[in-house]
């Protein structure tokens, strides 16, 4: 049950890291098109002045650093982040062992319920000779 937990943790972190990760790729797109980086004040005494109006691209600078911390927070506490590879190493073979297990224990039920079958069969069979043998000596 703990590693249901774990994984659970994992694929919610794993969610939140791709979802910072679409929002950063969007907001660098928004950033990068002409509409935000190009956007002249307008000034009436000034027509001709064409200092630009950078407002809108340091809020979207300030959410990036924003998402980028998220996203940096996220790795540095995640547990799933931080396995060593021998961790992670004993971590399958672990899976591995308990696969093998599960998989003998059902070879093994397989292997009782054929005999069983086989014993019932017999059963079955002796006892519809015997009433057979009864039906025809009567």
């Amino acid at each position: 049950m703990e590693q249901e937990g774990s994984e659970g943790a994992s694929t919610d972190s794993i969610t939140e890291l791709h979802s910072l990760t679409m929002s950063f790729l969007k907001q660098m797109e928004v950033l990068l098109g002409n509409d935000l980086i190009m956007c002249p004040k307008t000034d009436a005494a000034h027509p001709d002045d064409h200092n630009m109006d950078y407002s809108k691209v340091d809020s979207r600078l300030d959410a990036l650093k924003k998402d980028l911390q998220r996203f940096e927070e996220i790795v540095n506490t995640s547990d799933e982040f931080h396995k060593t590879k021998e961790e992670q190493i004993k971590e399958i073979e672990e899976l591995s062992r308990e696969n093998h297990m599960i998989t003998d224990t059902l070879l093994s039920s397989i292997d009782e319920y054929n005999t069983m079958k086989k014993a019932l069969t017999g059963v079955v069979d002796s006892a519809l000779g015997t009433l057979d043998s009864s039906f025809s000596n009567s």
